[in-house]
This record gives C-alpha cells, sequence and structure tokens, in this order.
C-alpha cells in the first residue's frame, strides 16, 4: 500500500477587526453633513426636527454621526442649526 498524501490548505483570515468603512470623519465634517441635511430637511418645508434622528428617518442621512467623547450633535432650534455641545448639557 502506498502511504496517503495529505494536502493542508492555509487560509488566510486576515484582521479579526471589524472592517473599516473609510476615515472616520472629523467632528467639524459631521458638523457640516449634519447641517447641510438639515438645511435640505426644512428647505422641502417640512418642520425643525425635534431630534436629529429624524433625519435619518427622512432619508437625508444614512445614520447619525458618531460625537467625539463627552460630547453629542443637537439641535438648536433658535438658530435652526445643528451645534456640537457638552454630553452634560440639557438638549
Amino acid at each position: 500500500m502506498e502511504p496517503q498524501k495529505k494536502t493542508f490548505v492555509a487560509i488566510g483570515l486576515g484582521s479579526m477587526r471589524r472592517p473599516q468603512k473609510g476615515p472616520t470623519p472629523s467632528a467639524e465634517e459631521s458638523l457640516a453633513l449634519l447641517n447641510d441635511a438639515l438645511k435640505a430637511h426644512l428647505a422641502t418645508g417640512n418642520p425643525l426636527p425635534a431630534r436629529i434622528e429624524e433625519l435619518v428617518s427622512s432619508g437625508l442621512i444614512q445614520s447619525v454621526p458618531k460625537a467625539p467623547i463627552g460630547k453629542r450633535f443637537e439641535i438648536d432650534a433658535a438658530s435652526k442649526e445643528v451645534r456640537l455641545t457638552s454630553a452634560g448639557s440639557a438638549p
């Protein structure tokens, strides 16, 4: 009997980290994106949203960008702009 040959296949799994979808936008870039979406929302005759998430549900942005640690994005009703505020401040 002839000895049986064994074949091994190496499988490259690559990095086990979650794949990146490109560079993370800066807070300024995220703020500009949110303000552009808010302007588009208002330009179509929609009322000022109470929460940023309403821009997602209206289809203007895919998701709310991640704010820097200790900060959050919120809509300022007086100026009708999105601002970056301290996470501990009242909305």
